[in-house]
């Protein structure tokens, strides 16, 4: 009976939507962002694009006129809402790493990425550096 029952109690991880991702984001003016998170990367996607929350990101899209341009072409209004925002703003993410639950590996994965791509959008000075050898 159990071995009918205990699979329907699992929890299902959503593959969609992993915890402990290493991500990027590209804007259409293509200047890029590299970042990482413990939570559902929808959750942090979201909040890149929350008027009341302080990111690079959002710093970046509120003054990238290609951004703002592009956002009123595809949402087809003047002064598109949140949701509209939304709906632009989350295909521009992508997953570089997921389900990585140590912080001090989604760190290092996420300082390789920076070394490695060179965002322009990413300000962070406790990034280390890593040399690569030849």
């Amino acid at each position: 009976m159990s071995s009918i029952t205990l699979p329907f109690l699992k929890v299902k991880q959503n593959l969609e939507n992993p915890c402990g991702v290493v991500y990027s984001f590209l804007c259409p003016c293509q200047s890029t962002y590299i970042g990482q998170t413990s939570r559902r990367c929808l959750t942090r996607f979201k909040e890149h694009n929350t008027p009341s929350r302080e990111s690079h990101i959002r710093t970046h899209i509120e003054k990238c006129k290609t951004f703002q341009t592009s956002l009123k072409k595809e949402s087809k209004k003047r002064f598109p809402s949140l949701a509209d925002r939304r709906k632009f703003i989350i295909p521009k993410f992508s997953i570089l790493h997921k389900n990585i639950n140590q912080y001090s590996q989604r760190i290092m994965f996420e300082n390789i990425e920076i070394q490695l791509r060179k965002p322009t959008i990413n300000k962070q000075n406790e990034s280390t550096k890593i040399r690569f050898l030849s």
